[in-house]
């Protein structure tokens, strides 16, 4: 019966969890969202807007996949293996990161610079983006 409950609960937790994935290595989406949580930038946020704003969201992995969207939104990362695309927010502050194996982050800025050097793609492209965090 234990194992039979074990095994229920390892599937159930396994089914939840939202992968960020390069093809070879796959990172859960939940401890990249984890490592980015321990950041300067997110603990900073956190302390000046309380930890009930705060929001950590990861790009959907079929936009992560995307690398047409990737070389857009990070034209010299682009050949990087990016495996997640991590937003944080609180209040109207916030980070952009991009992270590749390892959960290694390979870039991080501002929300505010983020959208200025976003400002001239396609809106399409951008409400692909922007709708598919979670």
């Amino acid at each position: 019966m234990f194992s039979l409950t074990l095994a229920l609960v390892l599937g159930a937790f396994i089914g939840l969890l939202a992968l960020c994935s390069n093809g070879s290595t796959v990172i859960p989406e939940a401890e990249g969202k984890a490592l980015v949580a321990r950041t300067a930038e997110v603990r900073g946020l956190a302390a000046e807007h309380s930890d009930e704003h705060l929001r950590i969201l990861a790009l959907a992995q079929h936009r992560v996949h995307d690398r047409d969207l990737i070389a857009v939104l990070y034209p010299t990362a682009a050949r990087d293996n990016v495996t997640c695309v991590i937003v944080a927010t609180a209040g109207d502050d916030g980070y952009v990161f991009l992270q590749g194996e390892d959960f290694r982050i390979l870039r991080t800025e501002t929300l505010e610079a983020f959208t200025q050097r976003t400002a001239d793609v396609d809106a399409g492209l951008m409400a692909r983006f922007w709708l598919s965090l979670a």
